[in-house]
């Protein structure tokens, strides 16, 4: 269900052979896959970056000369790649989409600094690409809670971009996750000072980092700034983590995240309220209940503000 068609027309002008422009006009299958995408976003996300490619190169070259054929041939060839790469993502052939973008890319890098400036947003578009299936993968090793999987393909990102936001809360999480917590808030920090704008899902990690350290008033300022602002984040991941760092440590500040995330960002029903009422129970019969006055004043208000 996907095209590519090359089409062009040559012409002869005082013993010179020139193909000024090829067309390049590719139909894909994305509306049988993803049927309720907008044209904008197709336009934006698809045809964008490969017309940006293609007007990067050279066409109008005396093609009756070896060495400008050449040139026309690898071009025409390294934008075939690209746009297949681009093609099997729409039809969901993310792995060969992957392979064939990192082969691509790898050739740019055996090329001189001049052939690669002369490629630029090819090859911008190219890392771009291999970026987004880095994080389509990691993100569903995320979500089977396989911790070092995801790892292996944050890393690449942050080979190819050191300050990638969300592969820098990837590997906050991994490091987190083998104990090394310095090195998880060195990540997060990274994150922090790259967020694009309106970003905030690193703040739930630093509220998490403050809950685990006692610092209870900061992990509220930080609950309380994201329940203001828009938090793009997945709500049940991060109430599971949560319940399974409950779980492990029995620290019941756990609990009290984990209610707050289920009622404030879950649809209902669901338990949240009666995990936050679990939380206060546990704290009030603590032989330091002040030690969770805080939370237990925040619990409250949010139980009884969501009646």
């Amino acid at each position: 269900g996907s095209t590519l068609i090359i089409w062009g027309k040559a012409y002869e002008f005082s013993k010179e052979v020139k193909c000024p422009r090829l067309n390049f006009t590719y139909f894909f299958a994305y509306k049988k896959y993803y049927k309720n995408l907008p044209d904008e976003f197709y336009k934006e996300s698809v045809n964008k970056p490969i017309k940006n490619s293609i007007d990067v190169l050279k066409w109008n070259l005396p093609l009756n000369f070896s060495y400008a054929f050449e040139e026309y041939v690898i071009n025409v060839t390294e934008i075939v790649f690209f746009i297949l790469g681009k093609i099997l993502t729409t039809i969901k052939k993310y792995k060969e989409s992957l392979e064939i973008l990192s082969k691509l890319y790898d050739s740019f890098k055996s090329l001189n600094s001049i052939e690669q400036k002369k490629r630029g947003r090819l090859i911008i578009e190219t890392k771009e690409e291999i970026i987004r299936l880095y994080r389509f993968f990691s993100f569903e090793k995320y979500l089977e809670d396989n911790y070092f999987e995801m790892e292996k393909y944050c890393s690449r990102i942050l080979a190819l971009d050191q300050y990638n936001y969300d592969a820098n809360l990837s590997k906050a999480i991994y490091e987190e996750e083998i104990g090394h917590r310095e090195d998880a808030k060195k990540y997060i920090s990274v994150a922090e000072a790259n967020a694009p704008k309106n970003t905030n899902a690193h703040k739930f990690s630093l509220a998490y980092f403050a809950l685990d350290e006692g610092n209870f008033g900061e992990a509220v300022e930080y609950y309380d700034f994201l329940r203001e602002h828009n938090a793009d984040f997945n709500p049940v991941k991060v109430a599971d983590y949560l319940h399974r760092k409950y779980e492990k440590t029995k620290k019941i500040e756990f609990l009290f995240a984990e209610g707050l995330i289920k009622i404030q960002w879950l649809s209902k029903p669901n338990d949240g309220k009666d995990i936050m009422q679990l939380f206060l129970k546990e704290a009030l019969k603590n032989e330091t209940p002040e030690k969770y006055s805080i939370l237990l004043n925040k619990g409250q208000k949010i139980i009884v503000d969501d009646k």
